[in-house]
Parts: C-alpha cells; structure tokens; sequence
C-alpha cells in the first residue's frame, strides 16, 4: 500500500521538528562533552593535588625517620663514647689509688702532714690508717707544733685504727672527717665531673 503524503506544510512542520531536535540533541551532546572535559581536568588536578600531597607526606616521614635515625645514632655515640670515658676514669682513679698507697715513705709522710695541717682545727683525735700509724706518730710533733704557732689546740692520737687503706680520720665532738685517701680521690673527681658537667650543661 503506498504511503500517503502529507501535505506540504505539514511535511514541514515535521522537518523543522526534528531538525530541531537533532540540533538540541547535538547541543545537549556537546554540553555533555565539555561538562565531561570539564570533570575530566578536575579530576586530573586533584589526582595530581593528591599525588603531590602524598609524596610531600611521604618526603616528611621520610626526613622524620632520618631524623630519628640520626638522633639515635647520635644519642648511641654520645652513650658509648660517655660509656668509654667512664671506664677510662676509672682506670686512672684505680691507678692513682694503687699509687698512692704505693707511694715512697718520704713523700707519704710530706702528704700526710700537709693533708693533717689543712684539715685539723685543732684539737681532734687522728684515726689513722693502719698501714699509716708509725708515719703519723712520726710526724706528730712537727704538726702540734705548727698547729700551736696557728693558735690551734694540739692533735692526738686514738689507739684504734680507722677502716681504711691510706691516710686518716680526724674526730671531734659533733664531726668527723675522713682525710683517707680514697675520699681525697672522690673529692677529687666529683670537682673533675662538676666541671665536665658545666662544660657540658652549663
């Protein structure tokens, strides 16, 4: 059956529609494209907004575990090297012990008296080390003497011996003085750590 055609205008009409559709249809896909392109570089700049924020993050880490890392490092050589120099310390204190009470008699007796005329105020009972009694009796009169030109009260002798290697203990009422000399060698380094101390913290 032949298809019946339409008038002419009307025929018309239908073109013009759909000639205005196909036009919309092509704006909307064109609109669609650009919004689409449009996205598209958004998301690109984010991605890359993020990939940048990520290695910045990653580069922070980084430096902070190296960082750590040489913190630690440093904190371990300080420990070690500290660690080292203890030992040495104390090697030297264990030697200037051993020779101080190997010194010769002549130069025990020069410090035994010096030490006696320093720290006596007069009047006190000397303790003495054993090994050190016969060197103080020997040395007494000298140091009375010395003591009495100073107007200070002459020193004695106690009959029991003090506890220690070398040296002395000096005792009055209401004190007691350990001159041995063990004590003269801590007295000696905690002065030495004091001032190591205010080299390093000071």
């Amino acid at each position: 059956m032949e298809k019946e055609k339409l008038p002419n205008s009307a025929q018309k009409l239908i073109d013009r529609i759909i000639s205005e559709a196909r036009d919309e249809a092509e704006a909307m896909l064109d609109a669609a494209a650009g919004e689409a392109e449009r996205t598209l570089l958004v998301a690109r700049d984010d991605i890359f907004k993020i990939e940048e924020e990520a290695e910045l993050k990653a580069k922070k880490l980084r430096e902070a575990e190296l960082e750590k890392s040489r913190t630690n490092a440093a904190l371990d050589s300080r420990k070690y090297a500290l660690k080292t120099k203890r030992q040495l310390v104390d090697e030297a204190f264990a030697l200037a012990a051993d020779k101080l009470n190997a010194m010769e008699q002549a130069k025990r007796l020069e410090l035994i008296k010096k030490l006696l005329l320093k720290e006596a105020e007069g009047g006190e009972l000397i303790k003495p080390a054993k090994a050190d009694r016969q060197l103080i009796a020997s040395a007494l009169d000298a140091v009375n003497a010395a003591l009495k030109e100073a107007g200070k009260a002459a020193l004695s002798m106690d009959n029991a011996d003090a506890g220690i290697d070398g040296g002395f203990v000096l005792t009055a009422n209401g004190y007691e003085k350990n001159c041995s000399f063990a004590a003269l060698l801590r007295d000696v380094r905690a002065q030495e750590e004091s001032a190591v101390a205010a080299i390093l913290f000071g």
